[in-house]
């Protein structure tokens, strides 16, 4: 009971706890403290937290290809999901750095060097256009320009070129054999892809020098190589063998000169080689942690196949005489003249000669509405006159190949790339889940930018 004469003890007030997040908490839960509009996300990582802005949405969406202002508010919530998943991840790579392989550095290196090359010939551009203004002479098309910027710094590099070794090399080039468009696409390829076959003395020989350094025989194949036949310059002159040789010593004084300016330190090429170097650490850290954890061993895949093997299925073909016109009155002639004997078989010689071939190959699974009919016609007979967006379409089936399966030998890497990738995919989402589960988000349910509502909406 209460002594007489004292007053009443007061009572002491709690001191209330805070949540790892540092929120005030109320009867054992925590009081979320409220979020600016700007502010969409919190992620709390123990230690340590993240905000995902309004700005870094509208970035993301942007990435994603999609206009930020125009997305649902479910739309809008993917993103986020995307974006906290991101950061999650990200926290994760900081706390153990993978460590790059080879090909990564190399990636990056590649990476880096087409950026400063590409300064670097930008900033050489824009000094011949303001000389050329500065006389009052017109100023070429970019083409044109670059080729004028090339010549220039060559000319006053000290040059030296090798001209028999141009001209021999220019004469390996021109006895291979020119491409022929009535041959078949592989024989083609064959053909295009090429490469003249030096001795090692030969493919030793510098072709050029410049102050920058020099250029050999064995280099430029391997250049031209690496191109692939449809980037791949026409080499079989020793005109065009030394513009080939003179691109190459240009692109040494370019790379010298970007060095020389420490153009990988500009600000706007620094922040994209930052970009650069971080999607490459997620890559790797994903390729460690997920993709080569996945079996591959063959009775996995095996297992795999035989689930669906259907799927690996060779599809039916049809080989067709296919064409075009731009009147429904000389499809319909046309589609009369199919239906003769040989007629098909001579208009299909006739515009391979003329370098159009007619001739070719009808898949079941790229279009199964139109195979649909042309099995139930058969081989010989004519499909159409049909309109389609590019004219009126006939064709005559000449020929026709059944539904192949596929062992699993025939099928094996494709069957393994599929498993990999289905498993990967499986493993990394199972990864993701529980790197988030291991934090604690606040999301800003009121933020306009998930909501829709707001200025800039729509």
């Amino acid at each position: 009971g209460q002594q007489p004469g004292h007053a009443p003890a007061a009572k002491a007030r709690p001191v209330p706890a805070r949540s790892a997040s540092g929120a005030v908490t109320k009867r054992g839960k925590a009081v979320q403290p409220a979020l600016p509009d700007s502010v969409l996300a919190r992620v709390f990582f123990f230690p340590g937290q993240a905000s995902l802005t309004a700005t870094d949405y509208r970035a993301a969406a942007i990435k994603l290809q999609a206009s930020p202002d125009s997305l649902v508010p479910a739309a809008r919530r993917q993103v986020l999901g995307m974006m906290i998943q991101q950061a999650v991840l990200n926290h994760r790579i900081e706390q153990a750095p993978p460590r790059w392989l080879h090909r990564d550095s190399t990636n990056f290196d590649d990476y880096m060097d087409g950026l400063v090359l590409r300064a670097a010939l930008d900033s050489a551009l824009a000094e011949m256009r303001s000389r050329l203004a500065s006389r009052g002479d017109s100023i070429p098309g970019h083409q044109k320009l670059t080729i004028m910027v090339r010549d220039s710094a060559v000319a006053t590099s000290h040059v030296v070129y090798d001209d028999p070794a141009i001209d021999s090399l220019a004469a390996s080039f021109a006895v291979l054999p020119e491409d022929d468009m009535s041959l078949p696409s592989s024989r083609r390829s064959e053909i295009l892809s090429a490469l003249p076959q030096v001795s090692a003395a030969v493919s030793a020989r510098v072709l050029g020098r410049c102050d920058a350094g020099e250029y050999t025989a064995g280099e430029l194949l391997a250049d031209d190589a690496a191109l692939g036949i449809r980037k791949r310059p026409t080499l079989r002159t020793p005109r065009q063998v030394r513009d080939l040789v003179n691109d190459n010593l240009y692109t040494m004084l370019l790379r010298r000169e970007a060095h020389r300016r420490h153009l990988e330190t500009r600000p706007e090429i620094a922040a994209l080689l930052a970009v650069r170097r971080q999607f490459l650490t997620v890559q790797r850290f994903v390729q460690n942690q997920v993709y080569d954890r996945v079996p591959v061993d063959t009775a996995t895949v095996r297992h795999y196949f035989e689930s669906d093997a259907r799927r690996y299925d060779l599809g039916a073909t049809a080989q067709i005489v296919r064409m075009l016109f731009g009147q429904r009155a000389q499809a319909d002639s046309a589609a009369q003249r199919l239906t003769r004997p040989g007629c098909a078989e001579s208009l299909s010689t006739q515009s391979q000669r003329a370098g159009i071939p007619n001739l070719t190959t009808l898949g079941e699974d790229a279009d199964t509405v139109l195979f649909a009919r042309v099995r139930r016609g058969g081989v010989g007979s004519v499909v159409g006159p049909d309109e389609t967006t590019d004219g009126w379409r006939v064709f005559r089936v000449m020929s026709m190949t059944p539904r192949q399966p596929q062992t699993l030998e025939q099928a094996f890497v494709r069957a393994r790339g599929d498993w990999l990738e289905v498993e990967g995919d499986r493993r990394m989402r199972e990864m993701m889940s529980a790197l988030v589960a291991a934090c604690r988000v606040t999301v800003n349910d009121s933020s306009s930018c998930l909501t829709g509502r707001g200025r800039g909406t729509r």
